[in-house]
């Protein structure tokens, strides 16, 4: 806890004060890589200080002036305010990053121009998703979902199909067994055990886990889409505060390279084995 802290004219690099309750007076200081993070801030006057990438991040700044004060590449992403927060004559606020929920906060009490927010980094969890899964990156999305099942899908309905035409009591195995195999063996066979084909099930297993992310990661988005048009108002969400989200985020993002390959080759695989010919037919 630091309580009435004067920093007045002083000089605070690379200091951390995070999840402490601070008050003071900060004036005419310069701050250069502090964290203020998760902070208590009360009363605290930051007025014609210079603050560069300093860390206000989740951060209560109740009742906090920064009058005249420049604030260069800081971080005030989900930071709260109260109706004596004032920021409205900050002098520059050049690349500092914010929230979508708190800079709404800020211009609904009159605290931020156009001209200040034109130069700020606004960050936007929702709409982040819908850069990457919604519209028309959503199609895509399921059509290469649908490449992906394609094979299996087709197995499926196919010996389902071939079934009902069937000979009554022929040699018989369950379809889902059928296609356990088909998918053990890489299509090779199905109708008899065979050799494990590690390639293709190992092909198999990367593109499923990494379907069922992006099938996550679509639901998620859709589910957010839809609050939004029921509430008509902007969700407070972020991929920093939900890092399973985040993670799942980041590997369907940078994997989507490795899966384009891996849905080729496995698609190529299966559309090169062989199949048996009508009798009397020869290949040209």
């Amino acid at each position: 806890m630091f309580m009435n802290v004067q920093f007045s004219h002083a000089i605070v690099m690379r200091s951390n004060f995070s999840r402490l309750d601070f008050s003071g007076s900060i004036t005419r200081a310069r701050l250069e890589a502090v964290a203020f993070n998760e902070c208590r801030i009360r009363r605290v006057s930051f007025g014609n200080a210079l603050l560069k990438n300093v860390d206000f991040s989740a951060a209560a700044l109740y009742g906090s002036d920064f009058e005249l004060a420049e604030l260069l590449e800081c971080d005030l992403q989900g930071v709260v305010v109260d109706q004596t927060t004032q920021m409205s004559t900050v002098v520059n606020i050049q690349n500092t990053k914010i929230d979508r929920f708190t800079l709404l906060t800020l211009i609904g009490q009159g605290v931020l121009s156009e001209g200040q927010r034109m130069v700020m980094d606004i960050h936007d969890g929702v709409a982040k998703l819908r850069l990457a899964f919604g519209g028309f990156y959503r199609w895509l999305h399921l059509v290469a979902l649908m490449v992906f099942l394609a094979p299996y899908v087709w197995f499926v309905v196919f010996h389902h199909v071939r079934a009902h035409f069937a000979e009554a009591g022929g040699p018989s195995m369950p379809l889902a067994s059928a296609l356990w195999r088909y998918i053990l063996t890489g299509g090779r066979s199905w109708a008899a055990p065979a050799p494990i084909a590690w390639g293709p099930v190992l092909l198999f297993a990367a593109a499923l886990i990494y379907n069922l992310i992006r099938f996550l990661m679509l639901w998620k988005t859709a589910s957010l889409e839809h609050k939004e048009q029921v509430t008509t108002l902007p969700q407070r969400w972020s991929l920093r505060d939900h890092p399973v989200w985040n993670v799942l985020f980041a590997i369907s993002k940078w994997g989507v390279a490795v899966f384009v390959i891996i849905a080729v080759v496995n698609l190529a695989y299966y559309l090169w084995n062989p199949i048996p010919l009508p009798h009397g037919m020869t290949t040209p």
